[in-house]
């Protein structure tokens, strides 16, 4: 099959389908004694069977840890730099994150009363103090990276402006 076909009514309908069938295997099962979802086991022949009929993918369930590393995160990521690892308290990809100073030149951020990938969103009234320290967390390293490559001081403008919840009004007009 032809994974460029489209087959509804955008250009990325299957785009995390291919995916999550090739590169990016993220194998899901649950437990209703232990969360709030039904029973629900995962296999990976299943899974094959299932990507190789939709899409004509044999899924390479270790690619991203292979490619990219993780499965040793201190050796893989030891001369990595300038990069936030950030996870949320409520995140449930935490549990496969970066949780610790891999290399001095990498920031670990756990934000408490957060979600996947929160802290990119732009700022909210309803957003915990958690998540705004880390966004300012986030925006003063980016800018002291950009300082140390461009021979600025754009982090001292970034300390001095502290970042400002947008209210809900200001996209309804």
């Amino acid at each position: 099959m032809d994974v460029s076909v489209q087959q509804g009514g955008g250009l990325d309908d299957n785009g995390w389908g291919v995916l999550a069938c090739n590169e990016m295997v993220m194998p899901f099962a649950s437990n209703s004694e232990t969360s709030m979802f039904p029973t629900a086991k995962w296999s990976d022949v299943e899974d094959t069977t299932y990507c190789e009929a939709a899409y004509g993918l044999r899924p390479q369930y270790n690619w991203a840890l292979e490619y990219f590393g993780g499965m040793n995160p201190t050796k893989d990521f030891m001369k990595a730099s300038n990069i936030v690892f950030s996870n949320g308290e409520l995140d449930p990809w935490q549990a496969g994150g970066v949780t610790f100073e891999v290399s001095p030149e990498t920031t670990p951020l756990y934000i408490a009363h957060s979600a996947h990938h929160l802290d990119l969103r732009l700022p909210n009234i309803a957003d915990p103090q958690s998540l705004t320290d880390a966004r300012q967390v986030e925006t003063e390293q980016i800018a002291k990276w950009i300082d140390q490559y461009q021979g600025t001081s754009f982090v001292s403008q970034v300390q001095a402006a502290k970042l400002a919840p947008v209210k809900e009004e200001a996209f309804l007009q």
